[in-house]
């Protein structure tokens, strides 16, 4: 029996002795009279996994996310079946998926909703990305950050290796846009390129770029050391930040020539004052960023 409820919706959860399955939890309302709880006697369950093509996965590990505190990770076995122990047969189940080592042609799911009786999960297909880091004389570049915005937008980053190797494994299937930067004094950045899934041939040039000056004005009072940010939907870098001297001048320098950037700069004290440039490109040399006042709603 509950006290002092009030009309509002509730959520009810079960705390279950060993031996039992843990119950879906029940939404109630105060006033609410003569609810019945049932808790099952766990079972064990089988989940199926195949690949895009139907076919069965073997050696895919299977993770309860929540509500199995302690519950050993499944594997699938020749037919793609998961036999997950001490399972309530009504719970829908939240899993991860992950693909065996040897099917670089799959991706993990992070998260699914699962219950017995639902069809197969299907793991996606995944595709892979790889090239070489050369400087303009055509010598490979190690060490270089190698950076891949996948088709889904999400970044992936890694160092190329010995002979300016670099290989991406697991991206979602469709295009991506792929780029190289060189931290070093002077700095280097290659262009942004389009690749297509499975691409194992791309070739990234790392060139000194153009440097562009950002000067602030509109504050009393000194600007030094404070940051002025960079971002770009097609050029390299995608991000980037750059300290005012001085004089109030921020310097980003391995920008492509031929790619938009927008710049952001704000300061909050004595008040908040803001100064925006877009379409800004990398070749424009120098530009001013004017502080204002934001506007009221």
């Amino acid at each position: 029996v509950f006290h002092g409820l009030d009309a509002t919706l509730h959520r009810v959860y079960v705390e279950v002795p060993k031996g039992f399955a843990e119950p879906s939890s029940v939404d109630i309302h105060g006033g609410d009279a003569d609810l019945r709880l049932v808790v099952p006697r766990p079972t064990d369950v089988v989940v199926s996994v195949v690949d895009p093509a139907g076919r069965p996965v073997v050696g895919a590990v299977l993770t309860r996310r929540a509500g199995a505190h302690g519950a050993a990770p499944a594997s699938t076995d020749e037919a793609g079946h998961a036999t997950l122990t001490s399972v309530s047969p009504e719970v829908r189940l939240s899993l991860r998926l992950s693909p065996p080592a040897d099917r670089p042609d799959l991706r993990e799911i992070d998260e699914v909703s699962w219950r017995r009786g639902d069809p197969p999960i299907v793991l996606p297909g995944a595709a892979s990305l790889g090239g070489v880091v050369v400087d303009e004389a055509g010598t490979p570049v190690r060490d270089a950050e190698v950076t891949v915005i996948d088709a889904e937008q999400k970044p992936h980053s890694t160092r190329s290796e010995d002979g300016g190797r670099f290989t991406f494994l697991r991206l979602p299937l469709g295009p991506s846009q792929v780029f190289a930067m060189q931290e070093e004094r002077p700095r280097t950045a290659s262009r942004r390129l389009r690749a297509p899934a499975g691409a194992g041939d791309v070739r990234l040039v790392l060139t000194r770029g153009a440097t562009l000056r950002v000067r602030v004005e509109g504050r009393p009072g000194p600007l030094e050391d404070e940051e002025v940010v960079l971002h770009s939907a097609d050029g390299v870098p995608a991000d980037a930040t750059a300290d005012l001297d001085a004089r109030g001048i921020a310097t980003f320098e391995g920008l492509d020539p031929h790619a938009s950037y927008s710049l952001h700069f704000s300061v909050e004290e004595p008040r908040r004052l803001v100064a925006l440039a877009r379409d800004v490109r990398g070749d424009a040399g120098e530009v001013v960023l004017q502080l204002e006042s934001l506007g009221t709603l």
